[in-house]
């Protein structure tokens, strides 16, 4: 016996079968290396891709429309090609469980291997988790150069009157910021919006002077681009009447001084008016509170002032 394995290994022929099975074994790990790791790979990337998609979508629903929300994020997923047997759905709550903010989609395939059945493996589970949530705004673009004070109580869906040259503001304050250009394009800046970026914590100044017409003229021009018929129930978030403005801090005003941005709140503007016929009257700009979704920065210890954007969070 000993004699005949030596005689094999002795044998270029008995040789060369050994080096091929192991060659065998390595270029077959090879290929499924290649072949089912990225088989499982591409698989996971669409998942992921989808479960993304369908947390965002239903997210921005969030927190007034939970059914909604979920309805969205379930269509979202399917139309990523996956079917009712690879999705869970379901809402997820504020720390303090008291309302619904966020969307979590969890997505599965069984990939079944090609090339590493030869090694005795057979198929691989394949997961992929997204959750998105709506975050209040802590940097925004397009902001109106009108403040409120963080004093001022906020009811979503309630109607107020804005006030320029509001005695609660300070001597020579109308409520009006100064986004780095004085009163020379306050009027366009109001019209348009401002291009840059506020955050959080900036501190601006305020414009004082009480620019009647060109505040008379800059709100007008939005109420009058609103083509949708927009209401507080039902309205476009980028309709011209959504005013994006900065909720600020100040312990006093008394002419120009710098506010500290805390947030931004969302108002939908319809009317702007005169309080009485002399020149020196305040200025009424009539409107509701909203909560609404906008493109920015968003952060779960930021105060909620109704303006949200929704983000991934896992």
């Amino acid at each position: 016996m000993k004699k005949r394995i030596l005689s094999f290994f002795s044998d270029d022929r008995g040789l060369a079968v050994v080096l091929v099975s192991l060659a065998m074994t390595v270029l077959i790990g090879a290929a499924a290396l290649v072949t089912d790791v990225g088989l499982v790979t591409l698989v996971k990337n669409r998942l992921s891709n989808a479960a993304d998609a369908a947390s965002l979508a239903g997210a921005q629903e969030l927190p007034d429309n939970p059914n909604t929300a979920l309805s969205i994020a379930h269509a979202y997923a399917l139309s990523n090609g996956l079917s009712e047997e690879q999705i869970d759905i379901h809402l997820v709550t504020d720390p303090t469980d008291t309302y619904y903010d966020g969307v979590k989609v969890d997505t599965h395939q069984t990939v079944d291997y090609i090339m590493a059945k030869a090694l005795g493996f057979t198929s691989a589970n394949v997961q992929a988790t997204a959750t998105a949530k709506v975050l209040p705004i802590t940097s925004a673009s397009g902001a109106v150069p009108l403040f409120i004070p963080d004093t001022q109580p906020l009811i979503f869906g309630q109607h107020y009157d804005l006030r320029s040259k509001d005695a609660d503001f300070g001597p020579g304050n109308f409520g009006a910021l100064d986004f780095g250009s004085g009163s020379k394009t306050f009027e366009e800046t109001l019209a348009e919006g401002f291009q840059g970026e506020i955050k959080v914590n900036y501190q601006i100044n305020t414009l004082t002077g009480v620019i009647k017409n060109k505040t008379m003229w800059g709100i007008q021009s939005r109420i009058n681009q609103c083509t949708h018929n927009c209401t507080p129930d039902n309205f476009q978030p980028d309709c011209p009447r959504v005013l994006i403005m900065p909720v600020v801090h100040y312990d006093s005003l008394n002419g120009t001084k710098p506010v500290t941005i805390v947030g931004f709140a969302a108002f939908l503007v319809d009317a702007i008016k005169t309080d009485g016929s002399g020149t020196n009257n305040p200025i009424l700009i009539s409107g509701t509170f909203i909560k609404t979704l906008t493109e920015g920065a968003g952060s779960l210890t930021q105060t909620d002032y109704g303006l949200r954007t929704a983000k991934l969070v896992e």
